[in-house]
């Protein structure tokens, strides 16, 4: 499996189930852990909808998409 496939992957499981990721600190985000690829998905629920804030890389800069303005 490839990346993309693996982070269609995730989604789905993030999809169907939005509460599989871990409360990331005081944000009020999720994170959840991509299996294959040391990629981390940091995602809010908004009642009806998933918005998906980042997909970032685990290691190389890993807080670089924490200043995005999350309004």
């Amino acid at each position: 499996m490839d990346f993309l496939s693996e982070i269609e992957q995730a989604l789905s499981k993030i999809q169907q189930n939005p509460s599989l990721g871990a409360v990331y600190k005081s944000t009020g985000l999720r994170r959840y852990v991509v299996q294959r690829f040391p990629f981390l998905i940091f995602y809010a629920e908004f009642g009806e909808f998933i918005w998906i804030v980042a997909i970032a890389h685990g290691k190389r800069k890993p807080s670089y998409w924490s200043t995005r303005q999350l309004d």
